[in-house]
This record gives structure tokens, sequence and C-alpha cells, in this order.
């Protein structure tokens, strides 16, 4: 992910409705389901240690207890695994805790009880070891027994509940099976039992951003709500195939435009004008340009024309000129005839091109 889409991720979890969520998730016990937003109070993430260095987490948030000892939740924000995020978490959770006892925070002098989380946001499965004595070799008790120790939780999209795993999944919405609609309706439906407009707000700017970096042809209006969002993506875009193909199709048309209007013009000329003149050059025009977008966008560049038909274009091309020219009034005889006979292929596309987009002969046919 970008920085800027790192940031606005980790944002979300800056509202005490998602740390609960991802509390939930991390550790799957009856005090955990039974907290609420309300016991979160967010501390500062940046501290210096005794020796002066500094640290920035991510995010900690103190989980309120009642009548037991606060619990300090440290966030780490992972995009990709990390051999030694054991030895990291350590060292973060040590710095977190000389700042706690310097702010007093302990509880009867007790050490204070902190729970790292990782919250992993890639595809592929977590490899690295979750504790420190995973990262060590073996050694004999007495040694191992005064080893540091530590371990972290991870919550990834197969840990994780119904709403963190659908905001994971579109924090890198990039495979097939992504059911887009799905999501953000589950998304949806809890940010309606939040009542928390901050979070909303928040919450939907950052899906819209998501999808304009995802799918930069995708418009969204800018006042558009959830709901709105999810309708739309239901009606056109089941799934994240369904995207694919969206964007491929626009590009197409966009890399094919210039292309396919050049061609279209060509072939609508000529399937036009096989269908006869008598239902007129307005109307051949119009369904050669249609047509030959649709063939020059399906067919692209590979079919090009044949050789053989060459003599066939250049008489056609001729007769629609003559056509364009009489048009405006003037005969086509003498000199123009004269002109209009030597002229290439090309020379008389692009004579045909000027007449229809500019209503008057090329100069090379006014000044003969």
């Amino acid at each position: 992910m970008a920085a800027h889409s790192d940031s606005d991720f980790k944002q979300l979890f800056a509202f005490p409705e998602l740390a609960c969520e991802l509390l939930r998730a991390a550790v799957p016990s009856p005090w955990a389901r039974h907290a609420r937003a309300g016991d979160f109070t967010r501390l500062n993430a940046s501290y210096v240690n005794l020796d002066g260095k500094q640290r920035h987490d991510d995010i900690v948030w103190c989980v309120h207890r009642p009548a037991r000892p606060n619990i300090y939740m440290l966030l780490e924000f992972q995009s990709r695994p990390e051999k030694f995020m054991a030895l990291r978490m350590f060292s973060y959770v040590c710095l977190l805790c000389e700042d706690l006892l310097r702010q007093r925070r302990a509880t009867h002098g007790h050490f204070p009880l902190v729970l790292p989380v990782v919250l992993y946001s890639g595809r592929s499965q977590w490899n690295a070891a979750t504790s420190l004595a995973d990262l060590r070799p073996q050694a004999n008790p007495h040694l191992e027994a005064m080893q540091p120790e530590l371990k972290y939780c991870v919550v990834d999209r197969n840990t994780a509940s119904h709403l963190i795993h659908a905001v994971l999944e579109l924090n890198q919405a990039d495979d097939r099976q992504t059911r887009l609609p799905e999501l953000m309706s589950i998304i949806d439906i809890w940010l309606r039992r939040q009542h928390n407009p901050d979070l909303s707000r928040t919450v939907i700017d950052w899906i819209k951003r998501q999808m304009g970096t995802a799918f930069d042809l995708v418009t969204l209006p800018p006042e558009s709500s959830l709901e709105e969002i999810v309708m739309m993506f239901e009606h056109k875009f089941r799934d994240y195939e369904a995207l694919l193909e969206y964007q491929a199709i626009e590009r197409g048309k966009e890399k094919g435009m210039a292309i396919g209007i050049a061609q279209g013009i060509e072939q609508g000329l000529e399937q036009g004008l096989e269908r006869g003149l008598e239902q007129g050059l307005e109307r051949g025009l119009e369904q050669g340009i249609e047509q030959g977008l649709e063939q020059g966008l399906a067919q692209g560049l590979a079919r090009g024309l044949e050789r053989g038909r060459e003599e066939a274009r250049v008489l056609e091309r001729r007769r629609v000129l003559s056509l364009l020219i009489e048009r405006t009034g003037i005969p086509v005889a003498g000199h123009i005839a004269f002109v209009l006979m030597q002229a290439d292929p090309d020379q008389l596309a692009e004579w045909i091109d000027h007449m229809i987009s500019d209503g008057g002969l090329p100069p090379e046919l006014a000044n003969a």
C-alpha cells in the first residue's frame, strides 16, 4: 500500500469502536466480548525511553476494566510478514512499559498488562514467529528459564470478525473472489449501529478513496452514502472480476477511440454505401462510425485492411468525396476531377475527414 493509504487505514483504528472490534477478534474471551467503546482511551503513542530513545507506536489503547487492572493494547500494522516481528514487538512493549511506569500507570506497584496485536492486511499467510522463544536456539532448562519472553497476537483475514475481515478485504481489494457489495454492506450495517457521524464519515471516505485508487475509472458521487455505493456495485459490479472487466473495457475504449473513430469512418462508409446511398450520407456515416467503433474495439488493430481491396476502397472514397463536394454546391469536374483521380487512398481519406470536420473544401482542392 502507498504511504497515504497506510495512514488512512491506521486512522480507522483511531476510533474506539473499531479498536473494540479488534480487541474481540484478538482475545476470544468473555471480558473482551463485553467490552464497549466507552472503555477505551487512546494514549500518546510517542514517548522516550530511559536512555532518551524515541518511539512512535502506531496506536496504543488503554482498555478500562471495572475492579480489574487496565490492559494496554499496542497495535502494529503490517502489510507483509516480518521474520523478527516478535523481537520488534518485544522492544515496543519494553518502551511502552517504561513510559507507563514513568506516568505512574502501574497498578499497586505491578507491571502494566500489555496486549501486543499485529493487524496483518496481506493476503499471503503470516509465517513469522509469534514468540521470542521460536526465534532462539533450544537451551537447557536453567538457561531457558532466564531468557526474555513475549508473545503477540496476529489478527488477519482468517482470524478476524466479520467486520474486521471486511475492512481488511477492502484495504486490498485485489482478489477475483472479493465480493465488494457484501463487504460494504457488512460495514454499512455496523456503522448504523454505532451512531457516530465522525466514524461513519471517516470510514465511508476511506472506502471511496480505496475504490478510487483500485478502480480509477469508477466514479463515485462525492455525497453518496455507503448504502448508495453498495446499490451501485450490486447493480454494476457484483465482484472484483466484474470491475476488472469494466476497467478493461473502459481502457480499451480510451486507447482505441482515436483508432476506432478513424477506422469506423472508413469501414462505416463502406458498409453504409453497400446498404445504399439512398439511405442518406448522414445516416450512412453515423452507422459506419457506430459499427466501426464496435468492430474496432472488438477486433483491434490485428485485423488491418486487406490489400486486395485497395482499389475498391479508392473508388468508394472518390465517390464519397465527390458527394461531399457536390453537397457544397461545387461540381466535380475539370481540374478537381483530375486531382481526385491522381490522389492516393490516404490523401482521399484525409480530404474526407477534413470535409466532415470543417465542412469546406481542403486547400488542395480549393486551389484546384
